[in-house]
């Protein structure tokens, strides 16, 4: 019994390390734009910029910010789900079964955890597409005030 806790706890640290890792790639894609839009700003007013073809940058690079951040959140939560499926078989073995393999077969991957379904997750879906609809109401109120 002592073998399988060691390997059910093994499993556990690379799910809750995923997660992890999913809040501070949220958090850092907080912090680069509102960090982004600060010196966008700054930008614009010393070079007393208006709404010309300059100014569209701070726009597509916030939203190259958003897109890398979406899909790497995507990726973190694909590794945990994927993660919880092995973590699941594992809990069904018996003592004897267990050989503290911790790659990612075929017997953990279906349709429900694909990059794509994590990609389009309400987590991921919401948190960024709220984010992006804040970034583009600030840039606006920035370009237009």
């Amino acid at each position: 019994m002592e073998n399988k806790i060691r390997y059910l706890e093994m499993i556990q640290k690379v799910i809750s390390k995923n997660r992890h890792y999913s809040f501070v790639t949220k958090l850092f894609s907080i912090v680069m734009l509102l960090a982004f839009s600060y010196f966008g700003n700054m930008t614009l007013r010393l070079f007393n910029a208006t709404s010309d073809a300059n100014s569209w940058v701070y726009v597509l690079g916030g939203l190259l910010i958003f897109t890398t951040c979406s899909c790497l959140d995507a990726y973190f939560n694909q590794q945990a789900k994927l993660f919880k499926r092995k973590f699941d078989l594992a809990r069904a073995k018996q003592e004897d079964e267990i050989d503290f393999d911790m790659n990612l077969g075929s017997e953990v991957r279906d349709k429900s955890n694909s990059y794509a379904r994590c990609l389009f997750a309400s987590s991921v879906t919401l948190f960024y597409g709220l984010s992006v609809v804040a970034f583009l109401f600030f840039i606006c109120l920035m370009l237009f005030n």
